[in-house]
């Protein structure tokens, strides 16, 4: 269940700052480029984020609070085999009839590795994630690593962000984000990242809520959102736990919105074009969560070439 760093990834880690080169010690890194220094904590996890002096903090303190309090939701959930079971199914076919991620993917995000689930036995498997909590909570959750076997198995891991991956260029097949773009400090920086380490031709699977398109939820903004969020709920959750939510923001208690933000299917398609992503295909998942859609970003295959063209 450990997380761990390949014996043979070393040598494709680099600087999550200015993408430098590594010296390597048996706990530790450095690069003599920027200066930064990187070390494997008593866990085993080797840990890239960049480290804020504590009277910086204040900069990044609404959107940390935010993550917190979703990891916070997330370890409060219980481990309901049959709810396990029932998020395995939700998801089946994104990963087995509608998308095929295969070769070498890179999983951001990616909590525990539960990716690992669709991906084919040949498939080599990265995961990143600031927050490394969710491995612990294993040991406390059998009947996730009875739906998940996957999670038995040793997970090859780094810690870091979206925005600073410690990672060279073009080394993989498949980026994977699912429900953590609307999380990024920095979205944009975060794609412009994915699309750096993949290879020419590589795609990127994008998943998460999104406004407008085909989701029930329009992207305008007022009185028609509203309502329309309301018949959702009045759909999905009947009236009493509606009205229960709804007094429950009456009077404050309502839970911490932890997204950054909430893009609208168009805002998505104008960071995948910025980030110089091609969509190769949209898929919208099936009620009651048609809000989410899928979107498969494809990387040029004469990426390189190009770039050479520009730079001569």
């Amino acid at each position: 269940m450990r997380p761990f760093l390949p014996a043979n990834f070393q040598e494709h880690i680099a600087c999550p700052l200015c993408k430098s080169e590594l010296t390597w010690q048996s706990d530790a890194c450095s690069c003599h480029t920027c200066g930064q220094q990187f070390r494997r904590r008593a866990d085993g996890i080797w840990d890239f984020v960049i480290d804020h002096p504590p009277f910086m903090t204040h900069v990044l303190a609404e959107w940390q609070h935010g993550q917190d309090e979703y990891e916070s939701w997330d370890a409060k959930l219980g481990d309901d085999l049959q709810q396990h079971l029932e998020g395995i199914e939700g998801v089946r076919e994104i990963y087995t009839t509608e998308f095929h991620l295969a070769g070498d993917v890179l999983d951001v995000g990616g909590h525990q590795g539960r990716l690992r689930h669709f991906l084919p036995t040949d498939a080599q498997y990265l995961g990143v994630d600031p927050y490394t909590e969710s491995f612990e909570r294993l040991a406390s959750q059998p009947n996730l690593v009875k739906a998940y076997p996957c999670l038995a198995q040793p997970c090859a891991f780094l810690r870091a962000q979206a925005e600073r991956l410690p990672l060279k260029a073009e080394l993989f097949d498949y980026v994977h984000m699912r429900s953590v773009l609307d999380h990024f400090f920095d979205p944009l920086l975060a794609l412009l990242e994915a699309h750096r380490v993949l290879r020419p031709g590589g795609g990127l699977l994008l998943g998460l809520y999104a406004r407008g398109g085909a989701s029930s939820i329009p992207d305008r903004s007022g009185a028609e959102l509203l309502f329309a969020r309301l018949r959702k709920k009045l759909r999905d959750e009947g009236w009493t736990r509606t009205g229960i939510a709804a007094l429950r923001r009456v009077f404050g208690m309502g839970d911490h919105d932890d997204h950054v933000w909430h893009p609208t299917y168009n805002d998505l398609l104008v960071l995948l074009e910025r980030a110089n992503f091609t969509v190769e295909k949209v898929h919208w998942v099936k009620p009651p969560f048609e809000h989410v859609v899928f979107i498969l970003g494809r990387k040029s295959a004469t990426h390189r070439e190009f770039i050479t063209r520009q730079t001569y």
